[in-house]
């Protein structure tokens, strides 16, 4: 009975719940008013394409301040100042994919952009892998001081601080540069879900008791299991997981892979284990690993 409760409640949270109304329909069904304006990120697909051509221009920039790091806190302010710069467009770009993925998980167009800017994430990640390292090297005293005579400092004075407390967490540059290209397949696992259960899982459909069909996907399910008949609750829960169940295996494999990549960092970056490098993240501005 345990496992059983288990498996729902594992299941449960990776198709995750969502209110929406009781059939699923196509944008093209749904009032312009009620649908997402994403103009004020980017005017169109032109233009976001055109922001990251340009983006993607910056990236060598940051190598101009490798081995300049603790020279001055000038130095270091304007590496710590381009790579956040840098980080806030990559974060746009990919705000923008990521919703007009959401809009339709089956459109190979937004797919392919969302994918395009999580292997751009991983290549700047790769370039500016130096950073933290190389402040590392920096003695905390004359750390401390480029923090109290340079003002522009005191907006990463909380990332510097937190940089030197995880400090045994941190590997050389060439380990770190190589850990940033994990970026690459990192997030299978996570993508994977989400393509098969938002584009092509097999949702099934029920008959209620007032003769009324429903088709079963993430958000009528949450809705219907709060149905006020209770043979129509049973009904909706034992026909949605027991098609879930169909799939297990698929759920199963999944998982193992997003389990095994925690494994991973936790023991690359010396954790004793996964939770406690949940509970104790990297304070790093240049990671943009992006599923």
């Amino acid at each position: 009975m345990r496992k059983f409760l288990l498996e729902i409640v594992v299941m449960t949270l990776m198709l995750g719940y969502e209110g929406a109304s009781s059939q699923t329909r196509e944008r093209s069904q749904i009032p312009v008013k009620y649908t997402w304006d994403l103009t004020p990120i980017y005017a169109s697909d032109e233009a976001w394409q055109a922001a990251k051509t340009e983006l993607v221009h910056l990236f060598d920039g940051i190598l101009a301040y490798q081995g300049q790091l603790g020279q001055s806190a000038e130095q270091l302010f304007k590496c710590l100042d381009l790579n956040s710069q840098i980080g806030k467009e990559l974060n746009r770009l990919r705000s923008y994919a990521a919703m007009k993925y959401d809009l339709d998980t089956r459109d190979a167009h937004y797919i392919a952009m969302r994918q395009e800017i999580g292997q751009l994430a991983t290549e700047y990640h790769s370039k500016a892998a130096f950073i933290e390292p190389e402040i590392l090297q920096i003695p905390p005293e004359k750390l401390k001081k480029f923090i109290k005579d340079h003002q522009g400092l005191k907006v990463y004075e909380f990332y510097l601080n937190d940089l030197l407390r995880n400090r045994a967490h941190l590997l050389s540059e060439k380990e770190e540069k190589i850990l940033a290209e994990t970026g690459l397949f990192a997030g299978s696992a996570a993508s994977i879900n989400s393509v098969f259960r938002n584009a092509e899982f097999p949702y099934p459909e029920v008959t209620l008791s007032d003769g009324s069909h429903l088709k079963l996907d993430q958000a009528t399910f949450s809705k219907a299991r709060t149905l006020p008949n209770r043979q129509d609750r049973e009904l909706v829960f034992d026909t949605f997981f027991g098609k879930m169940n169909e799939f297990r295996l698929t759920f199963a494999a999944q998982l193992d892979a997003n389990v095994k990549k925690d494994l991973f960092y936790a023991r690359v970056r010396g954790y004793k284990n996964c939770l406690e490098a949940l509970w104790t993240p990297m304070p790093s501005l240049s990671k943009y690993i992006i599923p």
